[in-house]
């Protein structure tokens, strides 16, 4: 069995390595130069879109600038004396000294009257009580010791009554109205 040898004494080159090159060699790389190119064409065409878009953005900012120069600004509405009034009462309102109000019903107060309802308006200063006691003079008295309260500028029993009539324990029913002195601190 004779084998055949294969002599090549050409001196290397090119076109003896083309040559010698398996086909599947040359097809595999035909095919990684394909990727390649198709590579290069998607990275392209993104470059070309991101361009767009950033001319696109810098184009939209300045239309936005031109257009808020353009914009004038908002116009102050002017305050009536009406509308003045009504938040300066609202204000008042808010800066009645309520602390010093009720610590001065509390001194006055005493085991036998009871406090049943406080109504407050602060725009006239004033303040309604309704009240209950055990007897005439308890109830007099209070009214008394209301009046020798320095900041109140008026005290005024308004009404009573008798609103049980067991003999034994009457309870009687009064209104008290107060108003305090407008520079009260």
């Amino acid at each position: 069995m004779t084998r055949r040898l294969h002599l090549e004494l050409a001196p290397d080159s090119w076109r003896l390595a083309a040559r010698r090159t398996p086909a599947g060699i040359w097809a595999m790389g035909l095919i990684g130069l394909g990727c390649l190119a198709a590579a290069a064409a998607t990275w392209w065409r993104g470059e070309v879109a991101h361009s767009a878009l950033q001319q696109q953005i810098a184009a939209t900012a300045a239309h936005m600038a031109v257009a808020q120069r353009r914009q004038l600004p908002a116009p102050v509405a002017a305050i009536t004396p009406e509308r003045r009034a009504a938040v300066d009462a609202w204000i008042a309102g808010l800066n009645v000294p309520w602390s010093d109000l009720f610590s001065a019903l509390q001194a006055a107060g005493s085991p036998t009257i009871g406090l049943i309802e406080l109504t407050a308006e602060a725009r006239k200063r004033s303040i309604r009580l309704v009240a209950e006691a055990r007897d005439t003079a308890s109830m007099l008295a209070y009214v008394e010791r209301l009046r020798a309260g320095p900041m109140w500028s008026a005290v005024a029993l308004v009404s009573h009554q008798q609103i049980q009539e067991d003999a034994a324990e009457p309870v009687l029913r009064f209104d008290v109205q107060l108003n305090w002195q407008e520079g009260w601190r």
